[in-house]
Formats: structure tokens, C-alpha cells, sequence
């Protein structure tokens, strides 16, 4: 389906009064906008579905893969608590934990999607000219889960 029909159907009005699109779905559970998608593994896809049956989308689950071996190769990452400084007012960190991440695992990444780790994000809204503005799909998960997609985990701090 064309992503303004999308937003048309599908969408709500945001803060600026503008039809929008801006919701985090995860496997196998209705979100509050009605939306959940599944996983069909023997067509290696994944659907986004309205509630009422419609098909609003499909990715390929070797796209969403390789995006994320490509773009995520290695990856640092650093876990911290933080605290308002009472003086000052500032936020302060304190870093408990780091870790060099390398080689992703895909087959770790359908786990974590099928076990609700992982959710897609929808990120858009019509313009007043009436132009879709997508700031891309985008795929949210935990800093603490994130470790367990790679093969290689090396504890630095």
C-alpha cells in the first residue's frame, strides 16, 4: 500500500495538526494504533497489518539482515547510569560497562524479533503540501539486549 494511503487510513492527527504515522510495533502483539506484524519465515518477509486484516507492508527479512550486518558490523557500547547533579543541576553519568560488539548474528536477530526485543518503528507524517515526509523505518531495541546479536563480545570497561 502506498505509504500517504497509509498515513490517510492509518494515522493520526499529531501536535501540529498534520496526519502522522509515528508508532513502534512489535512481533505478534496489536499496538495502540491497531497495527502488529508478523514474521513468515518460508517467504522470508515480514508484514505489517492493521487490525482489520489489511496489509499495509512487507519487508524482506534478507534486506532488514544484511542493513543490519552493514551498518552495524561493530559496534561500541557503552551502558551508564546518571543522576541530576543538586548544585548544579546538570545530568551526570557514571559509566558502569562497556563492550566492543563484532559480527552479528542473524539468526540472533529473528530470535530477539520473535521474542519482542527488537520492534519496528514507523516514522512519518504528511507534509502541508500534502508530500509524505518518512524518516525511514527504523528497528528499536534494548542497549541491554543488543549485546546478545553478536558473536563476539569483548568487555572493555
Amino acid at each position: 500500500m502506498d505509504k500517504k494511503e497509509i498515513i490517510k487510513n492509518y494515522g493520526y492527527r499529531d501536535e501540529r495538526n498534520r496526519r502522522s504515522l509515528y508508532s513502534t510495533v512489535f512481533y505478534a502483539q496489536q499496538n495502540p494504533h491497531n497495527l502488529r506484524i508478523e514474521l513468515d519465515k518460508s517467504n522470508h518477509t515480514v508484514h505489517l497489518h492493521h487490525h482489520s486484516g489489511v496489509l499495509l507492508a512487507t519487508w524482506s527479512i534478507y534486506t532488514i539482515i544484511g542493513k543490519f550486518i552493514s551498518k552495524l558490523e561493530r559496534l561500541l557500547v557503552v551502558l551508564a547510569d546518571s543522576q541530576t547533579n543538586e548544585v548544579s543541576g546538570k545530568e551526570e553519568f557514571w559509566f558502569n560497562e562497556a563492550y566492543l560488539l563484532e559480527n552479528p548474528l542473524p539468526d540472533n536477530f529473528l530470535t530477539a524479533f520473535e521474542n519482542s526485543q527488537i520492534a519496528i518503528d514507523l516514522r512519518m507524517h504528511l507534509k502541508t503540501t500534502g508530500v509524505v515526509r518518512n524518516h525511514g523505518t527504523g528497528f528499536r531495541i534494548k542497549e541491554s539486549d543488543i549485546i546478545n546479536l553478536y558473536a563476539d563480545r569483548r568487555k572493555i570497561l
